[in-house]
């Protein structure tokens, strides 16, 4: 089981806070940006960990990717997979024409505000909605 990628740390962030440290993702184009917002805390590990109580601190990460690159948000999407590739919370934030791998079934891509309204609505929406498989 992947946990987090040995190249997000300290060093190799672009933007950092308590909860987040924000990387170039591998798959970033100059015509298609890709950025991933990996979570410090190991445990939330996926979208089924996320509660209320995560989501001001996921709302603060979008903001400040926006104001760092002085984009707005009307201009990217800002997606949450599950199951994940690597078990930590990880935000991917993608540039408007992003397309979505074929292989990705539709049902595993998240938009980052539909995850926030479904949470604050009801706490255990995504732990009772989403395909879990055995690890």
């Amino acid at each position: 089981m992947k946990i987090i990628p040995s190249d997000v740390n300290d060093r190799n962030s672009i933007l950092k806070d308590d909860y987040f440290y924000l990387v170039k993702d591998p798959k970033h184009k100059l015509e298609s940006f890709h950025y991933t917002a990996w979570c410090k805390d190991a445990n939330i590990k996926s979208l089924i960990d996320i509660q209320r109580k995560h989501i001001p601190m996921i709302r603060n990460i979008i903001k400040r990717f926006g104001y760092h690159f002085s984009i707005a948000a009307c201009n990217y999407k800002v997606l949450i997979h599950f199951p994940p590739n690597f078990w930590r919370l990880h935000i991917h934030f993608v540039a408007k024409n992003h397309k979505i791998p074929e292989a990705t079934p539709n049902d595993a891509v998240f938009d980052a505000y539909d995850v926030i309204r479904n949470i604050t609505e009801d706490e255990d929406f995504y732990l009772n909605r989403v395909k879990i498989c055995k690890l």
